[in-house]
């Protein structure tokens, strides 16, 4: 039986205040998740729609989200966040899943698997299962729970969610989670893609590149049927460039350390991909683009 999956990455890029004391957006944390999340589930039988805006660029409504998961008939959905206290660093940590206040015996059990899975793959403290009128997750049709991954403004947490390996384990355990309680199999062996590679190994009498031109349409046409059916092409497209010693003050510096052209125009072109629009070289900006440097969380 296939499952529909609804994904909802938390708050867009343009939510006040949903963000790390560095600048780093919810978003940019919960989109990343979700990416991964979607990886870990491609090779099973489940199809998947996300109610926030692709981009991040619209913060859909809380009533628009839920609205659009339930009349898709989802079976599941999962809104992924990222805590925060009060905006500024603290020793707040830890990670939570709500259920709806009038949940279903359902919701709580996905909530439970999510939160334990959460606290061995991301070695945070666990906070337990919460239950919160909040709206994207407050209907009793579609099996719904809120997870809260990490405080943002965290000392300890940050370091985690902003990381690949806490995103990834992040992500492992909301897979794990849909994996144990829809009871996901995995497709047959035989996937489209060894049948599609047999079709070109089978023909014969023609050369090599009648057979690149036959692999490169198949790819052509299965990124198309995967931003189709997922809204995002099936593999993550976004690079960062490797995190700078932790030892600079200057974004200039920084980036010439990596070898990385530090020059106005191009940290312009930097900012603009890492959503600090109209950059002119003002130290605010040059400190979130740092910190985000100084992370491995700076897009290329």
């Amino acid at each position: 039986m296939s499952h529909i999956i609804a994904l909802d990455a938390g708050h867009g890029l343009k939510t006040a205040g949903k963000q790390t004391p560095t600048g780093i957006k919810e978003w940019e944390i919960t989109d990343g998740v979700r990416d991964k999340i979607v990886n870990y589930l491609n090779d099973y039988d489940v199809s998947f729609i996300f109610p926030d805006n692709n981009e991040g660029n619209v913060d859909e409504s809380l009533t628009s989200r839920r609205t659009m998961y339930v009349n898709a008939n989802a079976t599941v959905a999962v809104s992924l966040h990222a805590n925060a206290n009060k905006g500024t660093w603290g020793k707040h940590t830890g990670v939570e899943v709500y259920v709806d206040k009038n949940c279903t015996a359902d919701d709580l059990a996905l909530a439970t698997l999510i939160h334990n899975k959460l606290v061995a793959y991301m070695g945070l403290k666990g906070r337990g299962v919460k239950k919160a009128n909040f709206t994207v997750i407050n209907q009793n049709k579609v099996t719904a729970v809120l997870v809260e991954g990490g405080f943002m403004d965290g000392k300890k947490d940050h370091k985690v969610i902003t990381s690949e390996q806490g995103q990834l384990g992040y992500a492992k355990a909301v897979a794990e989670g849909l994996i144990e309680f829809l009871g996901l199999v995995k497709k047959p062996t035989k996937s489209i893609d060894q049948l599609a590679q047999e079709v070109i190994d089978g023909e014969h009498g023609v050369g090599q590149a009648r057979k690149n031109a036959l692999g490169s349409l198949y790819n052509a046409v299965q990124s198309v049927v995967n931003r189709l059916l997922t809204g995002k092409p099936s593999t993550p497209t976004t690079s960062y460039y490797p995190a700078c010693s932790s030892k600079y003050t200057s974004i200039v510096d920084a980036l010439k350390s990596l070898g990385i052209d530090s020059s106005f125009e191009n940290r312009k072109k930097i900012a603009a991909k890492n959503n600090i629009p109209d950059y002119t070289g003002r130290a605010s900006e040059n400190k979130r683009m740092l910190d985000r440097l100084k992370v491995g969380k700076l897009k290329k």
